[in-house]
């Protein structure tokens, strides 16, 4: 639940009270908003910044499509907004074909803080706490560390992790495999010697 009004907005002066520029003290003012929206957010523009040569065409690509399939996929349920987590499969695709130097790790963080952010604001556009259109903005990151804004950033970490492990493990198997067929065509070669 957001905060209530501080006192001092009562004032004449804050007459404009559901202008984003006026209510931006609601993302510095509970810690739900500052760990849900305001910690993603910050990491995020950093990483982008960070990883800008990274960001290629393919990965900007990738991110439209899983905002696409994220907006289709959620819905608004009593206790708030529910996004499936596709942006785990885009980036799984994107560390598994990525040729060369690895797919960056916080790029996937990146990646999915977007995904998730691009939802909560296309539902909260469409659905606004108060049935206001000005309030579009209320409730995105409310949730603190419960948040999609905070923990489908933390899914897209594991979906780079989980998939250089698997490709990894996959050159190493193919490396036994590899060996373990030579030594059956050398020790078949000795035998009819």
């Amino acid at each position: 639940m957001l905060a209530p009004y501080p006192t001092y907005f009562n004032s004449p002066a804050f007459n404009n009270m559901h202008n984003p520029l006026f209510d931006a003290y609601i993302y510095f003012d509970t810690q739900e908003t500052i760990h849900g929206f305001l910690f993603p957010f910050l990491l995020s523009a950093l990483v982008m910044f960070a990883y800008r040569k990274s960001w290629t065409w393919e990965v900007t690509t990738a991110l439209i499509a899983a905002m696409a399939v994220a907006w289709t996929t959620a819905y608004m349920g009593h206790t708030g907004l529910h996004t499936f987590p596709i942006e785990v499969f885009f980036l799984a695709v994107l560390a598994w074909r990525k040729k060369g130097e690895p797919f960056p790790l916080m790029l996937g963080y990146a990646f999915a803080f977007y995904t998730a952010l691009s939802s909560d604001v296309i539902h909260g556009v469409l659905h606004p706490a108060d049935g206001m259109w000005q309030t579009w903005y209320w409730g995105i990151g409310g949730a603190g560390f419960h948040d999609g804004l905070f923990m489908a950033p933390i899914f897209g970490l594991f979906a780079v992790l989980l998939t250089r492990f698997g490709k990894w493990l996959a050159i190493v198997l193919e490396g036994i495999n590899d060996r373990a067929h030579a030594l059956q065509v050398v020790s078949s070669g000795d035998s009819d010697v």
